[in-house]
């Protein structure tokens, strides 16, 4: 009886750590909603960054560095993006695969000329790395993401294979409905507050006349604010959009005495539920501020 219980025990036990210690390790939200949708329960994965945190100055705390080090793979963007990692990652096992999406084959990257290159903690890049905004991106990132899964966890890479064509199905269909939707908006003269939604404005073929912070530091001069409200003025802007962290106080006095909407986008999706369908509920949400800010209904 006793060696019973141990086989079944120790059966349970296999059966427990099989996924357990399989653990992916994403850097952003939106590589982990795609991650997700691929994965399922048949790996177990962890979002490195906070939700509230920007992948720009993001500091590891001591149980971030102990997912790295127990990690069986992780998946970042870019070294320019999440530059924080770069030393944490050299001084972890060296036989951890990381996966820079940005490099994968089937991306597309928009380059910034010179006089707006980044400087992401004092990394600069030429191009925009915000990839994950373009939806065909996103099809490239989730075939990697696949593909890596399937070379750790063979015994689940149908599984996999058939999640991965689910979910291009499903973001080629919001793709689609939103095309559509976007349309009647595409001249509207818009200004974003920060270079960062370049792939989402070239893919829907949106009219952004102006950015007005090239960096996520960079702080607007007496000089700049004129210019900005002059520009808001003479190219007749209908809306101004903002990331959550903006401070609302600068964005209400480039807009003051005009006609100018304000709006926020979320780039990495802060008040999305993490599930199978969070990429395209990311897609819609980001669409649903343009629309509201256009005045065009879905």
């Amino acid at each position: 009886m006793k060696t019973i219980i141990t086989l079944v025990f120790c059966t349970m036990l296999i059966s427990c750590n099989k996924n357990n210690n399989v653990k992916i390790v994403t850097t952003i939200k939106p590589i982990q909603m795609l991650v997700t949708a691929i994965a399922a329960d048949d790996l177990q994965s962890t979002q490195l960054i906070p939700d509230n945190a920007s992948p720009h100055h993001y500091a590891l705390k001591p149980s971030d560095i102990k997912k790295l080090q127990h990690a069986r793979l992780i998946f970042r963007i870019d070294e320019g993006l999440e530059s924080f990692l770069n030393k944490p990652l050299e001084q972890a096992k060296k036989n951890i695969p990381v996966i820079p999406l940005a490099e994968q084959e089937g991306i597309h990257l928009i380059p910034f000329d010179k006089s707006s290159e980044h400087n992401h903690s004092g990394h600069h890049h030429s191009h925009d790395l915000h990839i994950w905004l373009d939806p065909n991106n996103a099809i490239a990132m989730s075939k990697v993401i696949a593909k890596q899964l399937s070379q750790i966890d063979p015994s689940h890479a149908q599984n996999y294979a058939e999640r991965l064509q689910q979910l291009i199905s499903k973001i080629e269909a919001e793709d689609k409905k939103l095309q559509a939707a976007l349309k009647p908006i595409a001249n509207k003269p818009m200004m974003v507050f920060h270079n960062a939604w370049g792939y989402f404005e070239n893919h829907y073929g949106l009219n952004n006349v102006s950015v007005i912070n090239q960096s996520t530091s960079a702080q607007l001069g007496i000089a700049k604010i004129q210019a900005i409200r002059e520009i808001i003025k003479t190219k007749k802007i209908a809306c101004l959009f903002s990331e959550p962290q903006a401070q609302q106080t600068i964005i209400q006095t480039l807009i003051k005495d005009s006609d100018v909407k304000a709006s926020e986008l979320n780039i990495i999706g802060q008040n999305i539920a993490m599930n199978s369908d969070s990429y395209i509920k990311l897609l819609d949400s980001i669409a649903e501020s343009f629309l509201q800010c256009g005045n065009v209904s879905d």
